[in-house]
């Protein structure tokens, strides 16, 4: 029992640094893709908003048209991406979602890709 409790102890170990090499270059990626994308509409949004302010729109108000507008396509894509993750967690890697904090952090992902949308669209505008 002892010898069966190690190795479950062992592989438990292997997968947490499994995910740590394997995951954090996939959240670097992510940041950096955001980022990419984001720089490249920069323009265009500039021009956007000084037209806007030609036509008498506050500062307020264009920042919270930007903040409506980042906010429902950061939901949309966080949500539609914790629900490709789970279903790749449940088809392929038969993932029990109520299981270890899966959910946890799942939740900790779409907050967190909320959270990098805001910034990266908020702080050029």
């Amino acid at each position: 029992m002892s010898a069966r409790l190690e190795a479950v102890r062992e592989e438990a170990l292997y997968a947490r640094v499994l995910l740590l090499f394997l995951g954090m270059p996939g959240v670097v990626l992510a940041v950096l893709l955001t980022i990419a994308v984001v720089a490249a509409s920069l323009d265009r949004r500039r021009r956007e908003q000084a037209l806007l302010r030609r036509r008498g729109a506050t500062a307020a108000q264009i920042l919270r048209i930007a903040l409506m507008e980042v906010g429902m396509v950061a939901v949309v894509s966080g949500l539609a991406g914790v629900a490709i993750a789970a279903i790749i967690s449940i088809l392929v890697l038969r993932t029990d979602l109520g299981y270890g904090g899966v959910l946890t952090w799942l939740a900790a992902a779409f907050v967190g890709a909320i959270g990098l949308a805001l910034l990266a669209n908020l702080i050029p505008t």
